[in-house]
């Protein structure tokens, strides 16, 4: 079936078949990313519509947490408790506020993800610790 027919349950099937269990129980996606490098897939306008999503290319983990627990505050971000932006596991995933969002990233210094030389701290294998 064309990609602009697939209904919701082709959606989620597709998104099983590109992903891949890994060692700590992450199931990572093997489709494609944004510049950020979370996981996107281009999703049924019907699904876009009932999750409140604006446009078809969704972040795939949002996208799955909205369907898991039906709503999302708009203030709030889907974190991934493992720190793996390429997870889509369903229980990996966590409603934050963007404060304990960017609180976890500097903890868990993912710096190779989110850039941090464009913040100037702390370098790539630093040794310094966090002043939160």
């Amino acid at each position: 079936m064309a990609r602009r027919g697939r209904t919701t349950i082709e959606w989620l099937l597709g998104i099983v078949s590109r992903s891949h269990l890994v060692e700590g129980g992450c199931r990572e996606w093997e489709g494609a990313r944004n510049d950020s490098g979370y996981c996107v897939s281009w999703a049924p306008e019907a699904l876009c519509a009932a999750l409140g999503l604006a446009g078809r290319l969704v972040r795939v983990h949002r996208a799955l947490y909205l369907i898991e627990h039906g709503t999302l505050d708009p203030e709030l971000h889907v974190e991934h408790l493992c720190g793996n932006r390429w997870c889509i596991e369903i229980s990996h995933l966590e409603a934050v506020t963007q404060t304990e969002n960017n609180r976890r990233a500097i903890l868990t210094r993912d710096h190779d993800l989110v850039g941090w030389d464009r913040f100037g701290w702390p370098p790539p294998n630093s040794e310094e610790e966090p002043v939160l």
